[in-house]
């Protein structure tokens, strides 16, 4: 009888091993598969991070050409601002003596002729009008509305001169200009 109940007592100690055998194999089989699981997550992350990696290279390469054509662009825009500005500078200037031979136009009266339109560049921007007329109070209206001009600073009376043989009255007058914006050597 002592020898049955050892037996039932290994036998009961067999399957308790057994058991743990079991579940042992099994936790081991369950790390291997989440380890297993792990790893092919972490290369499946891996590479989703090249393929990203990638194509920001791709999009940085690709902005690397228009960032390098903008600065090219900004360089001769750079280059060019010297000729654009003498440029403006000369169409001011071409548009302003436009405007000021129209105003002396417009300010001489009726019966009024120039004979010589001549400019100087010192004093600052200034110019020299002869010509000849009836009266001399045309000659002081003349003076008065070119004074009026918004691109005319002030007008003197040179001379005037009666004109013994056909009666008529021979005047020069000089004006200076209203200097332009953001002129520096009175141009």
């Amino acid at each position: 009888m002592l020898l049955i109940n050892l037996i039932a007592a290994r036998r009961a100690e067999r399957r308790k091993l057994e058991f743990i055998r079991g579940v042992l194999a099994r936790c081991m089989f369950a790390v291997g598969a989440l380890t297993v699981m792990g790893v092919v997550f972490m290369t499946f992350s891996i590479q989703t991070t090249r393929s990203r990696i990638r194509d920001v290279d791709a999009q940085t390469a690709m902005l690397q050409t228009t960032v390098a054509k903008v600065e090219q662009l900004q360089a001769d825009m750079a280059a060019v601002q010297p000729r654009v500005a003498t440029l403006l500078a000369a169409q001011n200037s071409t548009n302003r003596w436009r405007a000021v031979l129209q105003e002396v136009g417009a300010s001489l009266p009726a019966k009024a002729w120039l004979t010589s339109f001549a400019t100087q560049a010192q004093p600052a921007d200034s110019f020299i009008v002869t010509g000849q007329t009836i009266s001399q109070k045309s000659v002081g209206e003349a003076m008065l509305h070119l004074n009026g001009k918004p691109y005319v600073q002030s007008v003197e009376l040179h001379y005037t001169q009666a004109s013994s043989k056909d009666k008529l009255v021979n005047f020069e007058m000089a004006g200076a200009l209203v200097p332009l914006e953001g002129a520096t050597d009175g141009k």
